[in-house]
């Protein structure tokens, strides 16, 4: 993934810490304390990077005083700080899967954790510092000897290959659907479950299956409601996380030469959600309604011939399929986390001004 990648998926997991649906204030904000664990998946990425990048000893004596102390430096600091962050991140997120690196880490820190659980402070230890030093220092030399193996880059490689494809896969999509219009009306829904159903536990509230029930009756629901051969497709991606349980961020694609009035037709799509679609369980926040927040708007009516705008929506994609490199929910068997429509046969030769031909409605679940 390249610099302003990384810079952008980041900030989109960021973004997904924060809870903001219509049919509460959608003034307020609130930011859920995934965003804790979130920050700490990202500078665990990153240091596990870093370790790996050197041979370079973080965890050494010092003789201070005539005494012999325990020291460090700050890539054994940034150890430290996170040794313990298994914890809050498995609490926020206990369905997921993380980033090859994450799980390396993990796995060669809990041992470390559970044995000085309540010594977080290297000058708190009593006797030697040569068992805490060889200690961590093992810590060190195991994350780089896994690292630096065939079957960790190996991972890392399809790891990265699923997100690269579900985004390609996207783009090529939305291509399709512009190929053969003069302009596509975009919309962008966020749909979720109430608070008080959250808070009675996902578990017992909510199941995988019924989540996939609610987000299939909604497009038979939405493909009634639209006016005939206007639904030109959409795209999805399923998220948890402890304050919001699932949730979906979708984006739907609508024919611009026969409809308008994008932010109308997005609360359409929320209240379908909310009301019928689950049952009065749901909840949603319409994006559209909020053009004006976002630096790279890429939603609402976009001309075929606008470049600007369509860059835009290519970010949109980014987001909606990347930030699975650090976040995944972990699903047994086939069962999907993102989908699209069905892909439109594309044009052999491009001639003249976009048709306005149909484009198929039917639902695509990619890996």
């Amino acid at each position: 993934m390249k610099k302003k990648e990384f810079l952008s998926v980041e900030a989109a997991l960021l973004e997904s810490t924060i809870t903001y649906f219509d049919t509460y204030n959608a003034n307020v904000m609130a930011v859920g304390g995934e965003r804790n664990a979130v920050l700490k998946i990202k500078d665990i990425e990153r240091l596990v990077k870093e370790i790996s990048a050197s041979d370079e000893v973080h965890f050494y004596e010092k003789i201070s005083h005539g005494v012999a102390r325990a020291d460090l430096t700050k890539t054994g600091k940034r150890l430290l700080m996170n040794v313990w962050a298994w914890e809050e991140i498995e609490r926020y997120y206990p369905i997921h899967d993380f980033t090859p690196g994450v799980k390396v880490f993990f796995e060669c820190t809990k041992e470390y954790a559970r044995a000085f659980y309540y010594r977080r402070n290297l000058r708190l230890f009593d006797g030697s510092p040569s068992a805490v030093i060889e200690s961590l220092n093992n810590v060190v030399e195991r994350i780089r000897s896994i690292v630096r193996g065939c079957a960790f880059k190996s991972e890392q490689n399809a790891h990265r290959r699923l997100s690269n494809k579900n985004y390609k896969s996207l783009l090529d999509y939305i291509e399709a659907i512009f190929e053969k219009r003069s302009r596509v009306l975009v919309l962008r829904v966020d749909l979720g479950y109430s608070k008080p159903l959250v808070q009675r536990g996902f578990r017992q509230e909510l199941s995988f299956d019924e989540v996939k029930k609610h987000r299939e009756k909604l497009l038979r629901l939405l493909r009634r409601k639209l006016p005939a051969k206007t639904f030109l497709g959409h795209a999805w991606k399923l998220e948890f996380g402890l304050s919001k349980s699932y949730h979906y961020h979708c984006v739907f694609f609508l024919d611009g030469s026969k409809l308008r009035e994008d932010v109308a037709w997005a609360r359409t799509i929320g209240e379908l959600w909310a009301e019928r679609a689950t049952g009065g369980k749901g909840v949603y926040y319409n994006c559209n309604r909020a053009k004006g927040n976002y630096r790279a708007c890429g939603i609402g009516m976009i001309e075929h011939t606008d470049r600007g705008m369509r860059k835009n929506l290519q970010k949109a994609a980014l987001y909606l399929t990347k930030i699975e490199y650090y976040i995944r929910i972990a699903t047994e068997g086939q069962a999907r986390t993102f989908g699209r429509g069905e892909m439109p046969k594309r044009d052999s030769k491009k001639m003249g001004r976009p048709r306005q031909s149909p484009v198929s409605e039917r639902d695509i679940s990619t890996v």
